[in-house]
């Protein structure tokens, strides 16, 4: 049962905390539209003649029809009202409580970047018949409020008009309803995600992983180095003053939970762990001098009963980099080891919070006639945003997309914990190795709707917190191929995902996943190098940077090279910006066609990286080399030699250029390093034209140019790839003729 703390409840100053929503309630201007429905349902209803039958087969392509680009929709029925006359009566009337014009509003900010309600506002119910329906007798409709920018006197046709807002109405038992519409529940309609009903919930989805998720109890083997350091909260018994509690990392293996949240700005007001803290911290400090993301952390776990709580900024010693180094190396193995993490998902800083006031009537579809007048009503309509799963997605949206998950350092944190608890600003979401839970779906996430996590996409798909599995880091055994392959594409998905997100020191570039990497070698003891793994070492070599996908504090979105050395120029890490890899040809689980695999044509001869730390291979990097020796085809520059590298002619189809500054540089010479090739029956992006089923040939490699003022050695600039016919590779002066050379690499 959760412990109760009344004392702290004045922290909060939040009154309607345990209040509830009042969900299907509408506007007197709402409830005349929705006066439409029971017209449509009556026996003389327009809807009910023969001829109504729609062209239509779903929703779609009426929400295509009056799309703003075309709205030339004739339906089979439509009716004009007259709306509110400005943008501040139609947010008023959400924030007096009307369910219809909360979804407006919000369907106007998620859709049309917050377009204001201007005067002259109409709304128009366009009712249709559809042939997808279930009942040959429902109908659906689309409610479109829209703004006459022109003061038309009179409408008789949403075209000419802007569009504002739009939703849609479906019938219970449409098949385009999902079966997932959310219950309601006392979670569901609370305001506040710091509600007893919402640590309830919590604690309810906690005790059922402990209980019946064996794969949540997974560790990796090896692992017994805990915290050095936790905070102290004390029993729900025996409330203390939270203070510093030093543990022994290697015997005290007591239960604790972690906090992951955003620093924010580094300023000397906040309260962490230095030599001038140390004391006070370990004989107590009153819980207000704490910032506010911690104070909430606090909260969670006294009302959840746990005891010890692992901060980063006040557990580790923030003025002593030789200590710093070390936590930093068992980030893994502690947040791995903690029994669940706590996200504080949209706080930009540790003055953010945790909680939120919020208004759980954007996200929960609005049921016509209200839930409280139906029991078994086959008639119920119910009104959502257009997009498919919209309720669903935007619960998606602000998690995935919080500012919690753009930044680099939390990506590991979420990544390893086995279980998080996450506070969004729409509501609580739970996520551990087995299942995705949210308070509107408390039951589990439905898997619909998602981008799959091994896309290369930003956003985490239904299994991100499994992943650990595909790297194998619970069943340390000798691996067999095929879960080589697995292992590299996993690896390979977490770079794609981990390059793009945000640092306040460039410099942790690789250290912020280096808890992933030593967990990684003490399960399979891999030799890890620069961020890449030496048994895959060649194809790991082929990554790309995508232009446009990083945000690292500037405003300038294209790849950059790394302004300080974070590794040596063959590393994804010594660049700043999204990584990504093309199909692995040995590996490539969505592809079904016949693959034949590579032939590694260039040698990896050495490779050297020497860290600060030399006992850790996952540390700071001082310097690095590799020498490989392959086929190498020179391209010089025109004889001038002022063309700019973006402006060459080159003999592959396809180079991608690691970072603006090389793409705009001249290079009087410009090496292209052989790697790899296979057989394949894709098409690919060949420039020949081939018979059905013909073999082609795909080649790869990195793009070098010659360090000034050093013998024979290079730094990479590029990668590149390209489709051949076999007797095209045989002829080909870059595959076939390229000189053998052994080229030292920084």
């Amino acid at each position: 049962m959760m412990a109760s703390n009344t004392s702290m409840a004045s922290l909060w100053h939040d009154p309607a905390r345990n209040d509830r929503a009042v969900p299907d309630r509408l506007c007197r201007k709402c409830g005349a539209i929705f006066g439409c429905i029971r017209k449509l349902r009556s026996p003389t209803s327009p809807l009910s003649s023969k001829n109504a039958v729609s062209r239509w087969h779903d929703a779609n392509d009426v929400e295509e029809a009056v799309h703003p680009r075309h709205q030339n929709i004739t339906p089979n029925f439509m009716q004009v009202f007259e709306f509110y006359s400005t943008d501040e009566e139609v947010r008023n009337s959400a924030l007096a409580g009307c369910h219809l014009c909360i979804l407006l509003v919000n369907g106007a900010e998620y859709h049309f970047s917050a377009a204001p309600f201007r005067s002259r506002n109409k709304a128009f119910f366009l009712a249709y018949r559809c042939s997808s329906y279930h009942d040959p007798s429902s109908f659906g409709a689309l409610l479109l409020c829209v703004t006459d920018p022109n003061n038309h006197d009179s409408a008789v046709h949403p075209r000419g008009y802007e569009c504002l807002s739009v939703l849609r109405l479906e019938p219970k038992d449409c098949q385009h309803q999902t079966s997932i519409v959310p219950p309601i529940s006392l979670q569901t309609l609370s305001l506040s995600t710091a509600s007893d009903s919402m640590l309830s919930l919590a604690e309810i989805w906690i005790k059922e992983c402990y209980d019946t998720h064996p794969e949540c109890k997974a560790v990796t083997e090896g692992l017994h180095e805990g915290p050095t350091r936790l905070l102290d909260l004390g029993s729900h018994r025996t409330r203390i003053t939270p203070r510093l509690v030093v543990v022994d990392p290697q015997k005290d293996l007591v239960p604790y939970v972690a906090l992951s949240y955003c620093w924010g700005v580094p300023s000397g007001d906040v309260l962490k762990l230095t030599a001038a803290t140390l004391v006070a911290l370990t004989r107590g400090v009153d819980i207000s001098s704490f910032p506010r993301t911690i104070q909430d952390a606090i909260y969670i776990c006294r009302k959840l009963g746990y005891r010890f709580l692992r901060v980063d900024s006040v557990c580790i010693m923030q003025d002593d980099p030789k200590v710093w180094r070390y936590e930093a190396s068992k980030m893994g193995s502690i947040y791995q080891g903690c029994k669940f993490s706590i996200a504080a998902v949209d706080a930009e800083s540790s003055s953010g919070g945790c909680f939120v006031t919020r208004r759980p009537l954007k996200t929960l579809p609005l049921q016509f006639p209200p839930r409280s007048e139906t029991l078994d009503d086959p008639n119920i309509f119910r009104v959502r945003r257009p997009d498919k799963d919209g309720w669903l997605l935007l619960y998606e949206d602000q998690i995935h997309d919080g500012k919690l998950r753009c930044r680099g350092w939390a990506f590991q944190e979420l990544f390893l914990a086995p279980r998080t608890l996450q506070f969004g600003k729409y509501g609580i979401y739970w996520e551990c190795r087995r299942i995705r839970r949210n308070d509107l779906c408390p039951d589990g996430m439905p898997e619909v709707g998602y981008v799959e996590w091994l896309s290369g996409t930003r956003r985490p798909g239904p299994h991100f917190k499994a992943l650990p599995f595909e790297l194998g880091l619970f069943k340390p055994r000798t691996m067999l191929k095929e879960d080589l392959d697995r292992f590299s594409a996993a690896w390979e998905g977490i770079t794609q995902l981990y390059s793009s997100l945000e640092l306040t020191y460039i410099s942790d570039r690789l250290v912020a996943i280096a808890g992933i990497a030593e967990l990684i070698q003490s399960a399979h003891r891999f030799r890890y190098s620069a961020g890449l793994w030496l048994h895959d070492f060649p194809e790991q070599l082929l990554w790309y940077c995508t232009a446009g996908e990083f945000t690292h504090g500037s405003k300038s979105r294209d790849p950059k090279r790394c302004p300080e050395y974070i590794a040596p120029s063959f590393s994804w890490a010594s660049v700043l910006g999204k990584v990504q890899y093309t199909p692995r040809a040995s590996y490539n689980p969505q592809d079904s066609k016949p693959k034949h695999g590579p032939t590694f044509v260039a040698a990896i001869l050495e490779v050297n990286i020497e860290t600060i730390d030399e006992s850790q291979s996952s540390a700071k990097i001082k310097d690095g080399y590799l020498i490989v020796r392959g086929p190498v085809q020179r391209v010089r520059n025109s004889p001038r030699g002022t063309r700019r590298t973006k402006d060459l002619k080159f003999p592959v189809h396809t180079i991608r250029i690691d970072c603006r500054e090389d793409a705009d540089a001249v290079f009087e010479e410009i090496l292209f390093l052989f790697f790899m090739r296979w057989s394949t029956r894709d098409i690919g992006h060949s420039r020949a034209p081939r018979e059905p089923d013909e073999r082609q040939e795909n080649i790869r490699g990195i793009l070098l140019v010659p360090v000034e003022g050093e013998n024979n050695t290079f730094r990479r600039i590029g990668f590149f790839e390209d489709v051949l016919r076999p007797e095209s590779l045989q002829t080909s002066i870059l595959a076939g003729g390229g000189r053998e050379e052994t080229l030292k690499i920084i």
